[in-house]
């Protein structure tokens, strides 16, 4: 199965950044999720992913049990309101890195 990802809210408050969704790979499995801003030039770790979500289990698949995240991001206020993307770490190693994650937040489900 491909990376599905999809955000849920991204929205900045004083220097943080609440960002919630969830992602998911069949195999090999996402292990771990950072976000890169390319101004000025950073990477974040998600450190929640790995949430419940039987919500993305029943939609998208039923081993989809554990594929949410919810976290406040320390961010300088110079990122916030700039676009960023996802970095996907699977289990065998491989790095895949996601679209725009303001368009993926903006667009339908």
């Amino acid at each position: 199965m491909p990376l599905h990802w999809k955000i849920d809210e991204c929205a900045a408050y004083h220097e943080r950044l609440h960002l919630c969704g969830w992602c998911f790979q069949g195999t090999p499995r996402i292990v771990k999720i950072e976000a890169v801003f390319p101004e000025p030039a950073m990477v974040v770790p998600i450190p929640s992913f790995g949430q419940p979500s039987p919500d993305v289990a029943a939609a998208v698949d039923p081993a989809a049990t554990h594929a949410r995240f919810d976290d406040w991001l320390a961010v300088p206020n110079e990122a916030l309101g700039f676009d960023f993307t996802l970095r996907f770490t699977l289990e065998d190693g491989t790095v895949v890195n996601g679209d725009s994650a303001l368009r993926n937040a903006t667009a339908g489900d």
